[in-house]
C-alpha cells in the first residue's frame, strides 16, 4: 500500500507497535531490529513523589495551574 498508493497507514502502524512491540523502523522499512534492546524504565514512586503529585491534583481542582501545567510538572515528577 506505501509504494502502490503513496499512503502510509500511521494509525495501523502506532497500534501495532503498542500491541507487539515491534520499533517503528523495523513496521516501516523493514529494517533494523523488531523487538527494541532497550527495556522499558519502570517508575518507582515514593512517599514524596505521590504527595508532590496529590498537592499538583489540588492545584489544579482549585484552577490555580491549567492542565498543561499540571502535566509538565507531572512528567517532571515522574
Amino acid at each position: 500500500m506505501r509504494y502502490k498508493r503513496d499512503s502510509f497507514p500511521y494509525d495501523l502502524v502506532i497500534r501495532c507497535m503498542d500491541e507487539t512491540g515491534a520499533t517503528l523502523q523495523w513496521l516501516a522499512n523493514g529494517e533494523g531490529e523488531f523487538l527494541s534492546n532497550e527495556k522499558p524504565k519502570e517508575t518507582v514512586l515514593t512517599d514524596e513523589t505521590l504527595e508532590k503529585l496529590e498537592r499538583l491534583a489540588n492545584l489544579k481542582e482549585k484552577g490555580a495551574i491549567t492542565d498543561q501545567e499540571f502535566n509538565e510538572l507531572k512528567a517532571k515528577l515522574i
